[in-house]
């Protein structure tokens, strides 16, 4: 077993004994040859200071090679050790500019929060795939590439989410989502961009692009669609700019949008409208209205009491 000594344990080297006074004889020797020549003193000054830049410059060259073989090392290094720092930046490794690309509605306090520059001063404390992480949970943020142009900036390229849908929730408020699914941000329904999708209940963001992928199949259908909304997280109602209403399956939606394209009756239910199409029994197809019929009043049949029996006297 190899043993590891403590550099506490090893013999201090030995000093000779010296007469007295003879180290003080020997400072003041010193001293006074400095005085009478300043131009050996100035040199000696100018040497020192070669022999630190030398050293730091030592230093930095061997930290900058182990931060280009191992940044994982070179991170943690840093962090037990706050002055490597400087010497890593002296080095030409500091962080000292950020350019963002592709950002148009991620907010930039946002990316710059989750790249945690007051935490960050070079690019030895830089974790950039923690960072690159902590951007794309941002949610306009589809994908995040981070590189560095030498020798201090970091350019940080943005490809952002695309809003697809308008969708209403239960208690009415109304957000932006792409074809994924995800919440992009809220949005006043009479703010939205012209063109989104519009759906509405639970379950309807994360269900709305495979709709849409049937309904490309159909274009008269989808030039029909007002809204589509998402019935108990298992199902869609399509709601028709005329105010008819079809109701689709909860499975084989294509199959029941190519009975719906075959039927004859669809011409006249699109021309007419507030009719309810009901298509969630396999095979066959329901037509009823959206507004329930009054009904008829009941005509009075036969008299009403004795005295409409009689004719009137003359």
């Amino acid at each position: 077993m190899q043993k590891v000594a403590d550099a506490s344990n090893f013999p201090r080297h030995a000093v000779g004994p010296q007469a007295p006074g003879s180290a003080a004889r020997n400072a003041s020797a010193t001293q006074s040859n400095d005085d009478h020549n300043p131009q050996r003193s100035k040199r000696a000054v100018i040497a020192r200071k070669l022999a630190s830049l030398s050293a730091a410059f030592l230093a930095a060259t061997i930290l900058s090679s182990i931060f280009a073989s191992d940044a994982g090392r070179m991170r943690m290094l840093s962090s037990a050790v706050p002055e490597i720092g400087s010497v890593i930046a002296f080095a030409g490794f500091g962080l000292d500019q950020v350019t963002l690309k592709g950002q148009r509605y991620a907010l930039v306090a946002d990316i710059f929060e989750a790249l945690d520059l007051e935490n960050t001063r070079t690019f030895a404390d830089f974790d950039a795939a923690a960072a690159r992480t902590r951007i794309e949970a941002i949610s306009w943020v589809a994908t995040a590439e981070l590189r560095r142009v030498y020798p201090s900036q970091l350019v940080v390229d943005i490809t952002e989410r695309k809003p697809f849908a308008l969708w209403q929730e239960a208690d009415g408020r109304t957000s932006l989502v792409d074809r994924d699914g995800r919440v992009l941000s809220s949005m006043g329904r009479h703010d939205a961009p012209q063109g989104l999708v519009r759906i509405k209940g639970a379950g309807a963001p994360e269900a709305a692009s495979g709709l849409w992928e049937d309904l490309a199949r159909y274009p008269k259908f989808e030039a029909l669609l007002e809204e589509a909304a998402r019935i108990s997280r298992r199902r869609w109602s399509l709601n028709l700019k005329n105010g008819a209403v079809i109701e689709l399956p909860s499975g084989a939606v294509s199959a029941a949008l190519q009975r719906l394209h075959d039927w004859p009756g669809f011409e006249g239910i699109s021309q007419r409208g507030n009719t309810i199409v009901d298509m969630r029994t396999a095979g066959r197809i329901a037509i009823r209205p959206t507004e329930p019929v009054e009904p008829i009043a009941q005509q009075h049949i036969g008299p009403r009491n004795i005295s409409d029996l009689l004719e009137p006297a003359g």
